[in-house]
């Protein structure tokens, strides 16, 4: 597969999910104007395998807040919308996210910057 870094905005709150075998995974999607006349949106459904990653993230993953990911592309698949038209998502395993601010000013809250990702011993390291 091919690997892709997208930088965006999270489109629902990260959510913890098992395996059947019980294994812990971190699931979010991650929403990219493709097209700011149109407001055209590519979709990106992420997914961390990583169980120590996913637990770090999953507490700072929130809906509107900007991110990069970077990982590889797992697939394509369209839906169609309750509008009637196709929309096209894509399925990305995250290696390595970096979530910017939240969408509040920084007068109401200070900005968070973290990162979480691969590095030499495949430990999540926050910056």
């Amino acid at each position: 597969m091919s690997n892709i870094t997208i930088i965006g905005t999270i489109g629902r709150d990260a959510e913890i999910k098992q395996t059947r075998d019980g294994k812990n995974f971190l699931s979010f999607s991650v929403a990219q104007t493709i097209d700011y006349k149109t407001e055209e949106t590519a979709w990106y459904d992420c997914t961390v395998w990583s169980e120590k990653m996913a637990q770090s993230l999953s507490d700072y993953v929130k809906k509107g807040w900007g991110v990069t990911v970077v990982g590889e592309m797992r697939g394509i698949y369209a839906n169609q919308r309750s509008d009637g038209n196709i929309s096209t998502n894509f399925k990305v395993n995250a290696q390595k996210v970096v979530v910017h601010r939240s969408p509040k000013s920084a007068s109401q809250q200070p900005s968070l910057q973290g990162q979480w990702g691969s590095s030499s011993n495949n430990d999540p390291v926050p910056f």
